[in-house]
């Protein structure tokens, strides 16, 4: 079976030298060679072509919705005088299921509701917040390789390349432990997994979004337009607000998955740096629309692929119609007329 080459604007080479045409020593020469240059991709019979800011600003609403919700009922649907009993263990009884329950902080009036005890106390609360954590994890995750993608080519340098690769397995392990605790209960399921994946979302999150702010400066994102600096200081500012509170929250939330309470509310200052690890959080991820909100998903049959005539080797053999289509070289050939 004879082989067969893939035609991309990187791997085509050129056995023979041609007169007039440069190779790129580096990706900023390659960059200044290919300037100007349009691809014939057919995207104008494109199967399917829409920017992508759309199908995610989509799925960032739907949660906010049920985020929404979420905060709604954590304290709209309580009823406060259940849980004014005196300091001490209690067990209370639905039919052959039985909670224990530690009210060593007996509610006061001045506490504010916690978002994730209350999901552990609150059935309409538990199933929003669950909705709102898992319905954008497939889009989170696809934005942080497009917003990895963008910034890929802005630096030439090994240190910046491997941090910026870090990021994704970052986000993606933050995602999987933020999905996983927020399905796994502390009272009904385990406990001790819940705090795992808890502390583990804390820390994958922290590493993520300094990752992600050192990448985004070293490559002077900020430099841009109004947007742009509008995104890097929304991701600089949520940062430094989710390194302030986190540490702060998982050590106060501790003693809950140890010996949960007989009630969801916490001391009012608890509450608010609660409240703020999360909005930084939010804001943080919502703050990737603008970083993709010039890239569009296109869908198309290209003519080395196959789609619109088979792939034949003879046209990537010199003289071939594929012979030279690497992009900044077929930039120069229109320049020079070749």
């Amino acid at each position: 079976m004879p082989s067969t080459t893939v035609c991309t604007s990187e791997e085509v080479t050129v056995s023979t030298a041609v007169p007039g045409i440069k190779k790129p020593k580096n990706k900023q020469e390659r960059d200044q060679l290919r300037a100007g240059f349009e691809e014939d991709d057919n995207s104008d019979i494109g199967y399917l072509n829409f920017e992508l800011i759309w199908p995610c600003l989509l799925a960032t609403v739907i949660s906010y919705i049920f985020i929404g919700i979420t905060v709604y009922s954590i304290d709209n649907w309580t009823v406060a005088s259940e849980y004014t009993y005196p300091y001490g263990f209690y067990v209370k009884w639905f039919g052959k299921v039985y909670e224990e329950c530690n009210n060593t902080r007996v509610f006061e009036p001045d506490m504010r509701p916690s978002i994730l005890r209350q999901v552990e106390m609150q059935v309409l609360t538990n199933v929003c917040f669950r909705i709102a954590m898992l319905l954008p994890f497939a889009i989170r995750l696809f934005q942080a390789l497009v917003v990895k993608s963008l910034l890929a080519d802005r630096v030439e340098s090994t240190v910046f390349a491997t941090l910026n690769n870090l990021v994704l397995p970052c986000v993606a392990v933050e995602l999987l432990a933020s999905a996983l605790f927020s399905i796994v209960t502390i009272r009904f399921d385990f406990p001790e997994f819940h705090r795992f994946c808890l502390n583990v979302f804390g820390i994958a999150a922290v590493s993520h979004m300094a990752l992600l702010c050192v990448v985004s400066v070293w490559a002077k994102c900020f430099s841009d337009d109004l947007l742009s600096k509008l995104s890097l200081l929304v991701k600089l500012v949520s940062f430094v607000v989710f390194c302030i509170t986190a540490p702060n929250f998982l050590r106060f939330h501790q003693s809950f998955i140890t010996s949960w309470g007989c009630h969801g509310y916490v001391p009012e200052m608890e509450a608010f740096n609660e409240y703020f690890m999360f909005i930084a959080y939010l804001l943080f991820h919502s703050s990737k629309l603008i970083d993709i909100r010039s890239i569009r998903f296109v869908c198309f049959p290209r003519t080395c692929s196959g789609e619109c005539e088979r792939v034949d080797p003879a046209n990537f053999a010199k003289g071939g119609k594929f012979e030279h289509c690497r992009s900044y070289e077929l930039r120069q050939r229109q320049v020079l007329g070749l």
